[in-house]
């Protein structure tokens, strides 16, 4: 399976993580890194996960894939973990975000799941190289990276302390959509989501509300390329690169593949010529 090493000025780094208040130097991506830049939804919550917990995020999420959204989570205990595994098991695709190193699992008996989420097409995403052990500051590090490949978040069990909260504070603070599920008033798993809805997160209690908000919002958070090739050129011209001699030469493309890919984005209106070769995001 590749792995991927991308430093914030390359290309191939996704462009919805250089937007984020503080975005990593670098990641690993093992699997298919092109998934960094489709449709996605976070789904994070408690891991003591209570039966309610588990069938409302196996309901939202199995739907919610069935509608072509990529799912997002921490590969962590509870709520993560059925997540990944409901996409899985619904067909689709789904994004792994570890605390350690890209070679490190953690929790380390979710090795398998890890593996499967991989021979299913997905992705495992981290900022710390190789066997780095996860310490106590990387899991709110990964948080943010969740949010930051996310369109939305949500939570669909949290207590009042959950780290899935921290989550959500990070989407509110790049102006992300936060949904989360209602619960029992006496069930201590839904105290941190009823404060969320209180706050004025969405309340969901449908996954056509999630689905409805994808379509709503096609273009989410980031300009997205159908093909590797078209995505390295649109993060050249988020960067900043707008002249057609050096987006040719930095998307190290073959000038056939490249003309091939400017026009088929010109044509969905991705892109605009504009004088003298110069070219910009429609």
């Amino acid at each position: 399976m590749p792995t991927y090493h991308y430093f914030r000025q390359d290309p191939g780094f996704p462009y919805s993580l250089k937007r984020i208040a503080q975005p990593p130097k670098q990641i690993w991506v093992r699997g298919d890194a092109s998934l960094l830049n489709q449709r996605a939804l976070a789904v994070v919550g408690s891991r003591a996960i209570s039966p309610y917990g588990k069938e409302t995020t196996l309901r939202l999420v199995t739907e919610s894939v069935w509608a072509g959204i990529v799912v997002v989570s921490g590969l962590a205990l509870g709520v993560d973990s059925i997540a990944h595994k409901a996409a899985l098991e619904a067909g689709g695709k789904t994004i792994a975000v570890l605390p350690g190193g890209i070679e490190r699992i953690y929790p380390s008996n979710h090795k398998d799941l890890a593996e499967e989420i991989l021979n299913k097409g997905g992705a495992l995403v981290s900022e710390n190289p190789g066997y780095m052990r996860p310490q106590k500051f990387h899991f709110v590090g990964r948080n943010r990276i969740i949010a930051g490949l996310a369109d939305a978040v949500l939570i669909t069990e949290a207590t009042k302390r959950s780290g899935s909260l921290h989550t959500a504070q990070f989407a509110l603070d790049e102006g992300k959509e936060v949904m989360a599920v209602p619960g029992s008033i006496f069930s201590p798993n839904s105290v941190g989501t009823h404060k969320l809805i209180s706050s004025g997160a969405q309340l969901i209690s449908d996954a056509q509300e999630i689905v409805q908000f994808f379509q709503e919002n096609p273009q989410a958070s980031r300009p997205r390329g159908e093909t590797d090739q078209q995505q390295v050129i649109l993060d050249l011209l988020v960067n900043g690169v707008t002249s057609g001699y050096e987006l040719q030469k930095q998307s190290q493309q073959s000038l056939h593949d490249f003309q091939q890919a400017m026009s088929l984005m010109e044509i969905q209106g991705k892109i605009r010529r504009g004088w003298g070769g110069q070219w910009s995001l429609a």
